[in-house]
């Protein structure tokens, strides 16, 4: 399996999985549409900051989500592949789902003042 991400704006994107054979076939019912803007403005977010979510879907292939406000980058990561910096403090953010009834993810975990690095092995939250 191989998921893509496709970034509609620099809060919106789309996570997907398809099959790895000649045909790229999407997996049925895999289609994550994310958008953090939501949550970035009810908690008036600033600078440079992660937000780290559980995707939603597919059952069995879910991973965690990764979105580095610094460089406007979103990370799909298994959970052995990430690394926080112990210095950074999280702090857990909710908005109420039933106001936000198409928008996802409505909770994360925030690393305020951090980046992404992209080590090509694991992903660094910094």
């Amino acid at each position: 399996m191989a998921n893509q991400i496709i970034k509609h704006s620099n809060y919106q994107g789309r996570v997907s999985f398809h099959w790895l054979d000649d045909s790229d076939r999407l997996i049925p019912n895999s289609i994550v549409q994310m958008d953090f803007d939501p949550i970035i403005k009810f908690f008036s977010l600033q600078g440079a900051f992660c937000l780290i979510h559980w995707q939603a879907k597919p059952f069995g292939l879910r991973r965690w989500g990764i979105f580095c406000n610094e460089s406007k980058h979103y990370y799909g990561v298994d959970y052995d592949q990430v690394q926080i910096s112990p210095e950074h403090k999280l702090e857990l953010l909710q908005i109420d789902e039933r106001k936000y009834l198409d928008i996802r993810p409505t909770a994360v975990l925030y690393v305020a003042n951090a980046k992404v690095i992209d080590t090509g092995g694991k992903i660094i939250v910094d």
